[in-house]
């Protein structure tokens, strides 16, 4: 009984940051991180729904994906931290509309949005690229970092059409840096 309750305390707060994270840092400054946050805040400029929405509709993806290529026990777990980032999401949109920086600093702001290694570490995931990145670990033999690394620049690259280029190449870094502390935690 004690072990559920700090695995689950330990996915709501690692999920935690991360809604923080996407909503109050990389949102506003249109840091675009190698995750499904990071494409749906890309895709929030061409079809018209909200951030927690988008993020939901893309996560509901992955999770099919994840029941059909990783296994059943993953998607299970992926399943109330696919649903609770996008409902974060939501209640931080009632709560604090349209939000700016809270540091004004997009360096700081890209160091803040370092949620997933506390997930990983529970042999979970935060939903979305972090499925594609565990089917490319499992089927491609891949350490996880680099699948997330490779994963995400493709998430990445994708900002160009939506920013300029000054995103992409802050993004790519940020996207690579995540990697690496993954890897090393």
């Amino acid at each position: 009984m004690f072990e559920k309750l700090k695995y689950f305390s330990t996915i709501f707060f690692g999920t935690f940051i991360i809604a923080v994270g996407v909503y109050f840092f990389m949102n506003p400054n249109h840091i675009i991180s190698g995750s499904i946050s990071g494409l749906a805040v890309v895709l929030v400029n061409f079809v018209p729904l909200s951030l927690s929405a988008m993020t939901l509709l893309l996560n509901i993806i992955c999770i099919i994906l994840a029941f059909l290529f990783v296994d059943k026990t993953f998607g299970t777990k992926i399943i109330f931290i696919s649903v609770l980032l996008p409902a974060l999401l939501f209640v931080f949109e009632i709560l604090f509309p349209n939000p700016g920086s809270p540091t004004g600093n997009i360096a700081l702001d890209v160091v803040i949005c370092y949620g997933q290694a506390v997930l990983f570490n529970a042999n979970a995931a935060s939903g979305g690229l972090d499925i594609i990145a565990k089917i490319m670990n499992k089927y491609l033999h891949m350490d996880l970092g680099k699948s997330i690394i490779i994963a995400g620049m493709v998430t990445v690259a994708s900002s160009y059409f939506a920013y300029d280029l000054q995103t992409v190449i802050i993004g790519a870094l940020s996207t690579y840096f995540s990697g690496l502390v993954l890897d090393y935690f």
